[in-house]
C-alpha cells in the first residue's frame, strides 16, 4: 500500500512539475525582459528605453531611423498577434490560416480593397516617410527573428507563423481605420432600403434634423431597391468586428480646449477621448520619445509608428470623428450584349460603355484547394453585388461603391508633420494631406492658440447624398473635392474655448454637403455648460468633465416617458420603474 501511494505521489509531483514547466514556458517565457541590455544589428547608435510604472515605454534616440526602429521592435514584442491580425484583415488571408468558413470575410476585405490601396499609396509615398516605415518594418522583424521560440501563445494555438512586416501593411492599417471610422455607408443602405418601401414624405420625416439651436462648431456667421442585397454586407462587418473582438460603437468622441484667458496657468488646456469600439487588447500604444533633446508622447497604433493623438514641446492635439458622408452606392447597367461592360453615360439617348477593369485574385485555403474569383471595378468603384448577390432585387443591374478611402492620399505623412510641427501654421499645412477618415482635429499650443480644424477630403455632389445613384448618369457623379480651405475650422473664438462631440459642425448656411447623420447634440450641450460653469478652468476641473455620466437626453426624455407611465393604468405594473425614473 506504501508502495503504491510513493508511486501516485511520484506521479503527482511529476505531473505537478510538468504542468508548471508547462505553464512557464507558454505564459512567462515569452514575456519581454524589460531590464534586459540588447545588440540588434539594426541600430546605428545606442537607444535607450526605460518603462514607467503604467508599462510606457520612454524612448530616447539620437538617429530618427533609430527611433521608427526601435518601436517598430516594441510593437512587436508587446503586440505581435494583434498586429497578425491586421495584416490577415489587411490582405484578406483569414481562410488560408484559419480555414474555409472565413472565405466570405476574405472576398469582402479583398473586394473593398485594402490592400490594393495600400500598394497604390506606397507608390506614391514621399521617401521620406516611406524610409522611416521601412526601419520601422525591421524593427518588428529583427523581433520576431529574435524570438521565434518565444512567441504568443495565440501562433502555437493556430499554427500561424508570423508575416513579414513591410511598409504596405502600415498603409493598409491606415486604410482599415479609416473604414472603421465610415459611419455613412451603414447608414446610406438603410436608407437605400426603406426609399424602395416607403413614400417619399414618410421618408423625409425619417431622415435626422439638427436644428440651428442647438450647438454647432461654427456659428452662423463663421459658417455664412437596391440596397436591401446589400444588408449581408452589414451581417459581413458585424462578423469581422466579431473576430476581432471589437465591442460596443466607436462613436462618442469628445476633446475640447481653453485658451490662457479661461485657465489657472494662463496657458491653454486640451482634453481629449477618442471613443473607439472595445477589443482585447487594447487598440492604444502608449508611447513618450525623445529625439534631438525634443520631446513628443500620445497613443500609437500597432502596426505604425506615428503618433496619433498627443503633444510635443509646442503643441498638442486630439481627434473626433467628423461624422462625414464619404461613400455612395450606384447602381450600374451591364451592356446586354457584353457581360464585360458596363454604362458610363447614356444622356444622349445612346449607351456609352466601358470595359470592367477586372482583378483576379487566388484565395488560399486551408487544408482546401484555392479559390479564384473576379473583382471587377467600375469607375465609381468595386461591383459589391458581386460578393452579395440577389439577382431578385437587383436584376440586371449592378451595385458600385465609391468611397474616399480608394484614393491616393498620405495620412502617415501628414501626421509624421503634424508629431514634429512646431507652430500653428506647420500644423496647419500638415493637415491638408490628411484626407480619409475626415476627423476633427482640436488644437493648442504653447503661444496661446486654439483651434478646431476639420480635414478629409470630401465630395462635392448633386442630387440626394442618403439615396443610390445612376451610374449611367453623370451629373450623379462626384463633381470634385471641398477644397480644404473651405472646411469647417474655428481659430481662437471670442468664447475661450472650442469642442466637438462628433456634433454638427455647422449651421445651415455652411455651402457645403459633409454630413447627416451628426451625433445628437446633448453631449456638446453637457460639455459646453461645464466649460462655462466656472470662469477658471484647471486639469483637475478636466478630469472631473471627462468622468462626467450627465445625460441632457435622457432628462429630456424621461419627461416625456414618466407621464406616460403615470397614466398607463393597470394594465402594466410601473410601482417600480417611476420612482427609479424620478430620482434619477
Amino acid at each position: 500500500m506504501r508502495i503504491l501511494f510513493r508511486i501516485g505521489l511520484l506521479l503527482s509531483v511529476l505531473i505537478a512539475g510538468i504542468a508548471i514547466l508547462a505553464i512557464y514556458w507558454t505564459f512567462y517565457k515569452p514575456l519581454p525582459d524589460y531590464g534586459a541590455t540588447l545588440r540588434l544589428e539594426g541600430l546605428e547608435e545606442s537607444v535607450e528605453v526605460h518603462w514607467d510604472p503604467y508599462g510606457v515605454p520612454h524612448i530616447y534616440a539620437s538617429r530618427e531611423r533609430d527611433l521608427y526602429y526601435t518601436i517598430g521592435y516594441l510593437h512587436a514584442q508587446d503586440r505581435l498577434w494583434q498586429m497578425t491580425l491586421t495584416q490577415l484583415a489587411a490582405e484578406g488571408r483569414f481562410a488560408e490560416f484559419l480555414g474555409e468558413e472565413l472565405v466570405p470575410l476574405d472576398r469582402h476585405q479583398r473586394t473593398l480593397g485594402f490592400w490594393e490601396t495600400a500598394n497604390r499609396i506606397e507608390e506614391e509615398a514621399p521617401d521620406e516617410i516611406h524610409q522611416l516605415l521601412l526601419a520601422y518594418s525591421e524593427g518588428v522583424n529583427e523581433y520576431v527573428a529574435r524570438n521565434r521560440r518565444n512567441l504568443p501563445i495565440e501562433f502555437t494555438l493556430t499554427g500561424i507563423e508570423p508575416i513579414p512586416w513591410t511598409p504596405t501593411h502600415s498603409y493598409a492599417l491606415s486604410r482599415l481605420m479609416a473604414w472603421e471610422m465610415n459611419v455613412s455607408w451603414w447608414s446610406e443602405i438603410a436608407y437605400g432600403t426603406l426609399y424602395e418601401r416607403l413614400p417619399g414624405q414618410i421618408l423625409q420625416e425619417l431622415i435626422p434634423e439638427y436644428s440651428d439651436q442647438f450647438p454647432t462648431t461654427m456659428d452662423e456667421e463663421q459658417s455664412a431597391g437596391f440596397a436591401q442585397s446589400l444588408l449581408p454586407m452589414i451581417e459581413t462587418e458585424e462578423m469581422i468586428r466579431s473576430r476581432f473582438q471589437k465591442r460596443g460603437t466607436s462613436v462618442g468622441s469628445n476633446a475640447w480646449a481653453v485658451d490662457g484667458s479661461r485657465t489657472e496657468s494662463g496657458l491653454p488646456i486640451l482634453a481629449g477621448d477618442p471613443h473607439m469600439s472595445l477589443n482585447m487588447p487594447g487598440r492604444w500604444y502608449e508611447v513618450h520619445v525623445n529625439l534631438f533633446g525634443r520631446n513628443l508622447s500620445g497613443a500609437t497604433l500597432p502596426g505604425a509608428p506615428i503618433v496619433v493623438l498627443g503633444q510635443n514641446d509646442e503643441l498638442a492635439w486630439s481627434l473626433t470623428n467628423m461624422m462625414s458622408d464619404d461613400t455612395d452606392f450606384f447602381l450600374e447597367l451591364e451592356n446586354p450584349d457584353d457581360p464585360g461592360q458596363y454604362v458610363s453615360d447614356s444622356l444622349n439617348g445612346e449607351a456609352i460603355y466601358e470595359s470592367y477593369e477586372i482583378r483576379n485574385e487566388i484565395l488560399r485555403v486551408k487544408e482546401k484547394d484555392d479559390q479564384l474569383f473576379q473583382i471587377r471595378i467600375t469607375e465609381n468603384g468595386p461591383v459589391i453585388s458581386d460578393i452579395y448577390p440577389n439577382p431578385g432585387l437587383t436584376g440586371d443591374s449592378q451595385i458600385t461603391m465609391k468611397w474616399t478611402g480608394h484614393e491616393v492620399s498620405h495620412e502617415m505623412w501628414a501626421m509624421y508633420r503634424i508629431n514634429w510641427a512646431e507652430s500653428l501654421d506647420q500644423f496647419r499645412s500638415a493637415l491638408a494631406d490628411f484626407h480619409s477618415p475626415g476627423q476633427n482635429f482640436i488644437y493648442a499650443d504653447r503661444s496661446g492658440n486654439i483651434a478646431h480644424f476639420s480635414a478629409g477630403r470630401l465630395p462635392v455632389r448633386d442630387h440626394h447624398p442618403l439615396l443610390f445613384r445612376n451610374g449611367w448618369d453623370p451629373s450623379y457623379d462626384w463633381q470634385g473635392w471641398i477644397p480644404f480651405d473651405e472646411m469647417p475650422r474655428v481659430l481662437n473664438p471670442s468664447t475661450g474655448y472650442v469642442a466637438n462631440a462628433n456634433n454638427k459642425l455647422h449651421t445651415d448656411s455652411y455651402p457645403h454637403y459633409i454630413a447627416t447623420f451628426w451625433e445628437p447634440p446633448s453631449r456638446i450641450q453637457r460639455i459646453e455648460n461645464l466649460l462655462m460653469e466656472q470662469d477658471t478652468l484647471s486639469s483637475e476641473w478636466f478630469q472631473q468633465m471627462q468622468l462626467d455620466d450627465y445625460s441632457i437626453h435622457a432628462q429630456e426624455i424621461t419627461e416625456i416617458i414618466l407621464p406616460i407611465l403615470r397614466s398607463s393604468g393597470n394594465e402594466y405594473d410601473f410601482s417600480q420603474v417611476i420612482p427609479y425614473l424620478e430620482n434619477w
